[in-house]
């Protein structure tokens, strides 16, 4: 068989064919970004990790947008248990793991989404990301997610403004 070496490499030649083909996540469709995903995870070894994280939390996003929650969650927590045992992963991806975590589970009803999503307000906060923070917190506060549907608000942004100060203060 390939080595675990070799086998790296082919999964980022197909990973980069891709992406040089002028695939993006505004052009791509659902099923190659869960493919770029998994390239580059498979590529860890050649220092794919925030690639395999990226293209994970989108695939991931998707998975919500299509009412997969457990595809959503597994993924969504892969992306995070890599960004946790690799270095150098831009804090506002990780954010956006936990956001999306923190959807997951409170459209699951499963508890610990309050949490999840604290602690992606928290890391908004340390890197001094403001419009991040409130995007973050409108997010945990619309119900639920819209799968399939727009990304709006759903609630009134002086309330989004009034919690998110009640969320300063507990934190």
């Amino acid at each position: 068989g390939l080595s675990a070496v070799r086998r790296a490499r082919l999964h980022l030649a197909l990973a980069d064919t891709l992406v040089a083909s002028g695939i993006d996540r505004s052009t791509a469709t659902d099923e190659v970004v869960a493919e770029l995903a998994h390239h580059y995870r498979h590529a860890l070894a050649m220092g794919t990790a925030s690639a395999a994280i990226r293209w994970g939390v989108e695939a991931a996003r998707r998975d919500l947008n299509r009412w997969a929650a457990e595809d959503a969650a597994r993924r969504y927590e892969l992306a995070l248990e890599l960004a946790r045992t690799h270095d150098g992963i831009d804090e506002s991806i990780i954010v956006d793991a936990l956001t999306g975590l923190g959807r997951t589970l409170r459209f699951q009803g499963k508890g610990g989404s309050r949490e999840v999503l604290k602690d992606a307000i928290r890391r908004a906060r340390i890197a001094e990301d403001p419009e991040r923070i409130v995007d973050e917190i409108r997010r945990g506060l619309s119900p639920s997610p819209e799968p399939g549907g727009p990304k709006r608000a759903t609630t009134p942004f002086v309330v989004v403004l009034d919690r998110r100060a009640a969320i300063e203060q507990a934190i």
